[in-house]
């Protein structure tokens, strides 16, 4: 399922930012993702493409482990319901920013989480300093 959506900053952000040092590390293609530089980089956009997946085929993309307990049980409804940030490398699928709200609406039984599709991350990446 990929319902598709085109949704208009210039209405509200469309994702709120998490913390502003928040940064995904892509140990294997060597760069940390700026989670506050890619969500500033849709919010210029004059539209953004929003798609509704199945939320059991996204917990199957590539993502980090790492779960707080803490981060999920203070998560308002409004973040919850906020699209994920997802890219599409190769054949596989990895979840950039959103991991704890997935987790969050998996577990309240959500079938359908939406998610925007980025497709190109540039400038929005450092090389790992390792």
């Amino acid at each position: 399922m990929t319902n598709q959506d085109t949704k208009s900053p210039a209405h509200g952000p469309i994702v709120q930012p998490g913390f502003a040092d928040e940064v995904f590390i892509w140990g294997e293609k060597g760069v940390a993702v700026l989670i506050w530089k890619l969500i500033d980089s849709i919010s210029q956009m004059p539209e953004v493409e929003v798609q509704t997946w199945w939320t059991s085929a996204l917990l199957k993309a590539r993502r980090s482990d790492r779960i707080s307990e803490e981060h999920i049980a203070k998560m308002s409804p409004e973040r919850m319901s906020q699209p994920l940030l997802i890219c599409g490398v190769g054949d596989e699928l990895w979840i950039l920013d959103g991991n704890h709200r997935l987790e969050a609406r998996h577990r309240a039984g959500l079938e359908e989480t939406d998610a925007i599709l980025i497709e190109d991350l540039e400038g929005c990446f450092e090389p790992l300093p390792w």
